[in-house]
């Protein structure tokens, strides 16, 4: 069985955690060690679909409490109801 090669996200991910190490101040405890495992990258796939789920639930409950779009494609023409 072949493992999948790792996604471009992952490997910014681990480059950045790289280059965050070789930047931070000497004396942190445990620095050496941290490394990305799954549960890190599950956590962070969670967490944006979380957000993208509340922030398209909250859009779409303000734009129902409009008789017409509240969020029209143009900017500046925000119909704000009263």
């Amino acid at each position: 069985m072949r493992l999948q090669e790792p996604q471009p996200a992952v490997l910014l991910a681990e480059l950045l955690l790289r280059i965050f190490i070789a930047i931070a101040p000497t004396g942190l405890p445990f620095l050496a060690q941290a490394q990305l495992d799954a549960r890190i990258v599950l956590f962070t796939v969670l967490l944006a679909l979380l957000c993208a789920a509340i922030f398209g639930i909250v859009t779409r409950a303000a734009e129902a409490k409009c008789n017409q779009p509240c969020f029209p494609s143009k900017p500046g023409l925000l119909h704000i109801p009263g």
